[in-house]
């Protein structure tokens, strides 16, 4: 049986039918466009052995089939072997097209998968070369002709750099090709209640605005661009290079600004409060599934980055005060509410996923894991309500990690570290101190998270103890956790007494905008009338 599987590898048409179903769910789009779905059968028939081999090297991790029954193994192998010395053999003679780069990318995958981090930058960095050989096409030909599978290359290398190196990246985020062509705006929720719709919201934004013409894709990659330069940002700050965050110049203001200029280029289609993304179907979620898996990703990375880029660590202890110059109250006051106020919003999206699709995008599970630092030293603060807030959020990540462990193995060691996080939370609260705002802490457990590379704590599939930042050796610090820097502002009805309980009560954040309680104003899954007819919801940061 096998001799004859080794004549005639290639599978039959069902059979490959059922694989790319498989990639459909497992891949596509999470987070790499490398194929379009349309006729992705014929096209893997009709075109290089190598692509093909390359595909079923890397599904058949996934998922197996009946026609490699006794010979999976076999198959893995063969095709593995076959795959990887074909294109290699093409790409060092500098062959640009995009089949190579698209079965690099696969192969890239397939490393990824197996936890061989320097099998895969290898592959990855040549992947790179190769699309710095083939020239970027602005005029949009290939896409008029109905073949993006250029800028499906190009732009499949460039989220994996942006993912796995982003310390060394090559590939430029301005002289591009085309993006790939985005799926369509899902169609609006159409429910009737005798003559009148149930959300004119929805309907208003079927009208494409001129920024939402290029779809989800655009938004979806400056998101990746921008995570890639928050990852080189972590790296620099752990490697000692710190700065004023407060100054116009600093680097941390430059990736501000980006992200809010990203922000006004969405187009009012894509936010979250017209989707109606949790009254949708999980079969409707499914059906537009090339739409709703790019802009849920877009949507909790535009969080994260806000998250990480207001991080208490970063603030009270990576950039504490230098020169004997103090921080601004004030500035302090700010990180510290949109700190927690992106972080909550990252696990509600996740909530809100729950039975309606499954997120098996290892740049979110990125994401989440190093939005987690954000959350865990709000578990020490004075307000219960923030406290239970961030652990339930902390469980809600432990759970989400662990789930996508499954279908990506490495990222397991990133549960170990929030489990280890939470251990040492559990002593924190057990140990009295002078100051119950004082937490001690691991730095190296944060910069595991904030700054992941994956070669560091998995090396040939098993975890590696000597780099493992869960040592009991673990330098500590400490860090003094306030969530008030400026006194709230009071009702002018407060008589004195309340005044002065008030102000001398460290524990009250019900009077700042950004608030877990003036949250809720915006997490909510069905926004009141009234929250919709204020225009409040145009401050709400849900879109990506």
């Amino acid at each position: 049986m096998a001799e004859e599987f080794c004549r005639r590898p290639a599978p039959p048409v069902d059979v490959l039918e059922h694989f790319v179903d498989v990639y459909r769910i497992k891949l596509h789009l999470q987070p790499l466009p490398i194929f379009n779905l349309t006729g992705l059968t014929d096209r893997l028939m009709a075109g290089p052995q190598y692509l093909l081999w390359s595909f079923l090297a890397v599904v058949l991790t996934f998922s197996n089939h009946i026609f490699y029954q006794n010979t999976e193994d076999i198959a893995k192998d063969l095709y593995s072997r076959s795959s990887e010395y074909a294109v290699m053999k093409l790409a060092w003679e500098g062959d640009p097209n995009p089949e190579v780069i698209q079965a690099l990318c696969l192969v890239a995958l397939k490393h990824i998968r197996a936890q061989q981090p320097t099998r895969a930058w290898m592959v990855i960095g040549v992947g790179t070369r190769l699309c710095a050989l083939r020239p970027p096409h602005h005029d949009g030909s290939s896409l008029i002709r109905g073949d993006d599978s250029t800028s499906r290359a190009y732009w499949s290398v460039f989220v994996l750099e942006r993912f796995f190196l982003s310390r060394t990246m090559g590939l430029s985020s301005a002289e591009t090709p085309e993006y790939p062509e985005s799926a369509p705006l899902p169609p609006p929720i159409v429910a009737a209640m005798g003559n009148t719709f149930s959300n004119s919201a929805t309907l208003s934004a079927q009208q494409t605005s001129p920024l939402g013409r290029d779809g989800i894709g655009p938004p979806f990659y400056r998101l990746v661009s921008l995570w890639g330069k928050v990852g080189c940002y972590m790296h620099s700050l752990r490697e000692g290079e710190l700065e004023e965050p407060w100054l116009p110049d600093s680097t941390i203001s430059k990736l501000n600004i980006e992200l809010i200029e990203h922000e006004a280029r969405v187009g009012k289609e894509h936010l979250l409060s017209n989707l109606e993304f949790s009254a949708r179907s999980a079969a409707e979620i499914a059906q537009y599934c090339e739409y709703w898996n790019p802009w849920i990703a877009g949507e909790i990375l535009w969080h994260a980055i806000s998250a990480i880029l207001n991080h208490p660590f970063i603030h009270l202890v990576v950039l504490r005060a230098q020169e004997g110059i103090p921080q601004s109250s004030g500035f302090l006051q700010q990180k510290c509410d949109q700190a927690l106020y992106h972080a909550s919003w990252v696990f509600r999206l996740i909530q809100l996923t729950e039975g309606l699709m499954e997120i098996v995008n290892p740049l979110v599970g990125d994401a989440v894991a190093a939005t987690a630092t954000v959350l865990w030293p709000f578990q020490f603060t004075r307000t219960p309500k923030i406290v239970q807030t961030a652990r339930d959020d902390l469980i809600k990540c432990d759970n989400f990690l662990s789930q996508m462990a499954l279908t990506w193995p490495h990222m397991s060691n990133k549960v170990n570290i929030i489990r280890k996080l939470q251990a040492l939370a559990e002593k924190n609260r057990k140990t009295p101190a002078a100051d119950e705002a004082t937490i001690c802490f691991q730095p190296t457990l944060f910069c595991s998270l904030l700054d992941p590379q994956f070669g560091e704590t998995v090396s040939n599939g098993l975890p590696n103890t000597d780099l493992d930042p869960l040592s009991e050796n673990d330098s500590q610090s400490k860090m003094h956790l306030k969530t008030h820097f400026v006194h709230p502002l009071l009702e002018e009805q407060c008589s004195g007494r309340q005044q002065e309980e008030t102000f001398s009560a460290p524990n009250s954040t019900e009077d700042f905008f950004m608030s877990t309680d003036n949250m809720d104003q915006f997490i909510i899954e069905e926004l009141s009338s009234h929250f919709l007819q204020s225009g409040l919801w145009n401050m709400a940061p849900d879109s990506i």
